[in-house]
């Protein structure tokens, strides 16, 4: 057993203060960004999705959404100019797929966000994207295939923002 779990062990008897990790919550999603939630449609296995996520899609094309609406991006994807992150889209016909995305509010810095679409997997439907958000905020984010469409807006947030603390994004004027 290693010192950590007999430590909080003996303290949580003793009724002692116990070390917290996850003290530091995220942030609140601002009313202004309309983020989306699960809706349970579309061309996806459910149970393809952990507990901290959910389907959202219409009859041609779905991905996984955050339960809360937030899309967090961990340290490790990271970088001094923003953050990378992949997501999966699930379309039925497989159709080629075209990644948009915009920012919801005033922009801190005015770089622009990055999109890498690979070629996807014919057999299971599904298509990889890997994203880049310069910044965190209100971020829409809209997939295409020559017959279909699928917008989701999420609060991206950087996880090292959690830990640190940085300014939020405020909604348009």
């Amino acid at each position: 057993m290693n010192v950590f779990l007999v430590t909080a062990i003996a303290w949580s008897l003793m009724g002692l203060p116990r070390f917290d990790i996850d003290a530091t919550p995220a942030p609140a999603v601002p009313d202004w960004c309309p983020v989306t939630l699960p809706n349970g449609e579309g061309p996806i296995d459910p149970n393809l999705v952990g507990s901290e996520t959910g389907v959202y899609g219409n009859d041609g094309l779905s991905t996984y959404v955050q339960v809360d609406g937030t899309y967090p991006i961990d340290n490790d994807d990271l970088e001094a100019d923003g953050g990378w992150n992949k997501r999966g889209w699930w379309r039925d016909p497989p159709e080629p797929i075209t990644v948009s995305m915009h920012f919801i509010g005033e922009r801190v810095t005015s770089a622009e966000p990055k999109i890498h679409t690979g070629s996807g997997y014919e057999i299971t439907r599904f298509q990889a994207t890997a994203t880049w958000f310069p910044e965190p905020g209100c971020w829409s984010i809209t997939a295409s295939t020559p017959t279909r469409s699928l917008t989701i807006v999420t609060w991206v947030i950087f996880m090292d923002d959690v830990i640190y603390g940085t300014p939020v994004p405020t909604p348009r004027s």
